[in-house]
């Protein structure tokens, strides 16, 4: 898919490596803080978070693959890994921490597997061109776990 070229090139500072994400890129700390607080993860769907991870890790690779700047990508990373720290949150804080650990090994192995040249660009570009109604999906598949308690509460996020 791409070589070892394309691989240096987004490293490099002149790709834009070291341009600063926006401050959007932070949108998930607050969640983040209220999870960690609370010391629960309740109303929010373990599957809806795989399949936003789903579109936003099929972006990163995608903008990787075709040697965009991080500045086009970093947003995107910077938002994985709040994301995946909310999908461990929710296993963990449900009495499943072995599952969530499982789940960081099992995601960032898929991760590394599809920035890796042995994914067939078809495949990547699959994911962006799908990015929309994965992420509308996850949006819908998300209100369905939240309880009538959740939404008085205002825990959605």
């Amino acid at each position: 898919m791409w070589g070892s070229q394309t691989k240096k090139r987004w490293m490099r500072p002149s790709s834009g490596l070291l341009s600063a994400p926006t401050p959007l890129s932070a949108v998930k700390m607050p969640q983040i803080l209220k999870i960690l607080a609370a010391k629960s993860a309740e109303g929010l769907s373990f599957n809806a978070i795989l399949l936003e991870l789903v579109a936003i890790s099929g972006t990163m690779a995608y903008s990787i693959a075709h040697s965009f700047p991080f500045s086009t990508w970093g947003e995107a990373f910077f938002i994985m890994l709040q994301t995946v720290s909310i999908g461990f949150m929710v296993q963990h804080f449900g009495g499943q921490t072995r599952r969530g650990l499982a789940f960081l090994f099992t995601y960032f192995a898929l991760l590394a597997l599809l920035l890796s040249p042995l994914t067939p660009s078809m495949v990547v570009t699959t994911l962006q061109v799908s990015n929309m109604p994965t992420a509308t999906t996850s949006r819908v598949s998300g209100t369905h776990t939240h309880t009538p308690r959740s939404w008085e509460e205002g825990r959605l996020s």
